[in-house]
């Protein structure tokens, strides 16, 4: 039998509590906030326990560190496993110094699969509050909430993760991609993405759907491709796919720029010549869309954007001294910019 922790006035301590009720730390903070996940016994068993051992959340902070924490999710646990987030690093860290402030940079896990651990920066009090970045798993944010430290997600969803986030629409900008290839006199016109786990991915397949309704064009499920691998390779897994239809598309929009260049190389060895056979149109307008050897069309996003309106929604909160607001989400819309890789439908 676990010996009961010893209290002090103060009470005793979140993860003292843990050990006493025999679950984690993020069990103790949702059943104090009365999660309909936990089972009304479990909660009520530990705000008996609360109670009588005087367990008090901790209060917020009063002094300041003048130090934001970017906390990353990802497969690897010493560095980012995407692109996005690299760019996303950098941007926040001269975000950041041009505020005069400090960053300290995470990584964990991104699934529960894996031992997501709430990192020292957060358990030792030595930020103000937490970027939170690399889709995490929402079980980290209830991990990291008993810590009382503002929280914003970057490129994700306020609905899913429960905090305050910012996020890239690229949902116009699909929509008007589309209905200009359409003008072009294009008809079948496929989008094919990386993960669909990823809340713009999701977005962008959602819009390509409305869009298509909008135009009154019938609906083909094989041109709406997602899942594929990130970068050339997945470009490439496009092509192959798309170019095997008896009816293959004539205009191709790809989840990012690095699978438009994967497109554009295997269908060069298909023969087929881009924009006249097929025109393409990647993501994320990266620098080497310009180059005259690519002049690829590609959905811009304003990265730098998303991370300042980042960085302000968590100063925000961290001089709020009301942190129950339901969370604000913030949307930093894209645009196409087109090059040479569009034209008039092939007849």
């Amino acid at each position: 039998m676990l010996k009961p922790p010893q209290t002090t006035t103060q009470g005793i301590s979140m993860r003292e509590l843990a050990k006493l009720a025999n679950v984690n730390q993020s069990t103790i903070s949702r059943s104090l906030k009365g999660d309909p996940r936990i089972h009304p016994d479990r909660v009520r068993e530990i705000r008996q326990l609360a109670e009588q051992y005087g367990y008090r959340p901790k209060p917020l902070r009063s002094r300041k560190t003048n130090t934001i924490g970017l906390l990353v999710t990802s497969t690897d646990a010493n560095q980012p496993d995407h692109p996005f987030i690299n760019r996303v690093l950098l941007l926040v860290e001269q975000a950041l110094a041009q505020r005069g402030m400090h960053i300290h940079v995470a990584f964990t896990p991104r699934t529960t699969q894996d031992a997501i651990t709430v990192p020292g920066m957060i358990q030792e009090n030595r930020i103000d509050g937490v970027l939170l970045a690399g889709h995490p798993d929402p079980t980290l944010v209830a991990d990291i909430q008993p810590y009382n430290l503002p929280i914003v997600g970057i490129n994700d969803s306020a609905k899913r993760l429960g905090i305050p986030t910012v996020r890239l629409d690229a949902r116009q900008a699909v929509k008007d991609a589309i209905k200009h290839l359409h003008e072009l006199g294009h008809r079948r016109i496929a989008l094919a993405t990386h993960l669909l786990q990823y809340t713009t991915n999701h977005m962008r397949h959602q819009a390509y759907r409305d869009t298509m309704v909008d135009l009154k064009i019938d609906m083909d499920p094989t041109l709406l491709l997602g899942d594929l691998p990130f970068g050339l390779e997945g470009g490439a897994l496009a092509i192959d796919q798309l170019m095997a239809l008896d009816q293959p598309p004539t205009a191709i929009l790809l989840g990012n720029d690095w699978m438009a260049m994967g497109a554009m190389q295997a269908l060069t060895k298909r023969g087929l010549s881009v924009p006249e056979d097929v025109s393409l149109i990647g993501h994320d307008d990266l620098w080497f869309c310009a180059d005259p050897t690519m002049n690829l069309s590609s959905i811009h996003r304003d990265e730098s954007e998303l991370v300042a309106q980042a960085i302000e929604l968590l100063i925000a909160q961290i001089q709020s001294k009301d942190q129950s607001q339901t969370p604000e989400e913030r949307f930093v819309p894209a645009q196409v910019i087109w090059r040479q890789s569009v034209a008039q439908a092939k007849r």
